[in-house]
């Protein structure tokens, strides 16, 4: 007896908790929540922007490997024991201290690295966006206004893409965090992006 009671004391204040709870409004607000950040470009769409211009930039590869050469000759000289259980290391040690191969790897670098920022510079300052970004319909924009961003702020956008980068890639990691889902080179620079409506199609009018 003394349990049905209890368990008819628990059915009777769940079903006054539930008619006080309007659950329609509890999602709604949750749709709301969702609907309200849908135009900041969240993470993996971002993430597929890159890689696309990444992949656009491949194409630039030849002519950079031209412009700053990796020489693959300091490598001949290498030699390891391929009986030595630890052969891997002491290729990579070989390979660290030969000073002319990794002075032409670092300038192979830094030439792809000045490529990127020109490229990605210039398509900000004209288009507000690179290749990949237009195609999925998002835009780099002053997170104040939503306006196109200024040359200043590509300038600290870019330097902060390497900040972002060093750090283990938090800093691009840091879009899923916050609530805009900026990046630290877009909490540096003041921008954000955004992803644009779909056009709506001119209505014909009919004579």
């Amino acid at each position: 007896m003394e349990r049905n009671a209890f368990y008819q004391l628990v059915m009777s204040r769940s079903s006054e908790l539930i008619h006080k709870i309007d659950l329609v409004s509890f999602f709604n607000l949750g749709r709301k929540k969702r609907r309200a950040d849908k135009h900041f470009a969240r993470f993996n769409r971002r993430m597929m922007a890159g890689t696309i211009d990444s992949l656009l930039l491949l194409f630039l590869t030849p002519a950079l490997n031209w412009i700053a050469p990796i020489n693959e000759k300091a490598l001949e000289s290498i030699q390891a024991d391929p009986h030595d259980p630890n052969v891997g290391r002491h290729i990579m040690l070989q390979i660290l201290n030969n000073h002319e191969f990794m002075t032409s790897w670092f300038l192979n670098l830094g030439v792809q690295m000045v490529a990127f920022c020109i490229f990605s510079g210039i398509c900000w300052h004209y288009w507000s966006a690179t290749p990949g970004k237009m195609a999925l319909r998002l835009k780099v924009v002053d997170a104040a206004s939503e306006q196109p961003v200024s040359d200043r702020q590509i300038i600290i956008r870019l330097l902060g893409y390497w900040v972002s980068a060093f750090a283990f890639l938090l800093g691009f990691f840091w879009i899923g965090i916050d609530k805009k889902h900026r990046a630290w080179h877009d909490l540096m620079a003041g921008t954000t992006v955004i992803t644009l409506p779909w056009k709506k199609k001119k209505e014909v009018e009919t004579p």
